[in-house]
């Protein structure tokens, strides 16, 4: 698509929209696995 050759992923889990009921969540390393699946999926259908 648009003769793209190299694509970028970024993956963030965390969140400072809300400073007073901020909520460490790991980094988000429990999701990663799971978000890495789903790139892997989407990018074989391209």
């Amino acid at each position: 698509m648009r003769g793209a050759v190299w694509g970028e992923l970024l993956f963030t889990a965390d969140t400072l929209a809300d400073l007073e009921c901020y909520r460490e969540r790991n980094w988000g390393k429990g999701a990663v696995a799971r978000a890495l699946e789903l790139c892997i999926e989407a990018v074989c259908e391209l």
